[in-house]
């Protein structure tokens, strides 16, 4: 999942990231838009900081990120 991408990934990603407490670029939490729009990959971003001893921060939710989001 990438920046512009659009579909179901997306949603469950911004759902769980809001779960988290994970806010947008904006400083609000999360709309549910199935789109990775800019709030999305900030919001991403920022978890992958959080975890950066263990993930790239580089703004992709790639196959490491999806297992380290469903781990925790």
């Amino acid at each position: 999942m990438k920046s512009g991408d659009k579909n179901t990934s997306v949603l469950l990603l911004q759902e769980i990231l809001r779960a988290r407490g994970f806010k947008g670029k904006n400083g609000k939490a999360l709309k549910l838009t199935w789109t990775a729009d800019a709030n999305t990959i900030y919001a991403l971003k920022t978890y992958q900081e959080s975890r950066k001893e263990v993930l790239a921060v580089d703004g992709v939710c790639g196959p490491a990120t999806w297992k380290d989001l469903i781990a925790i």
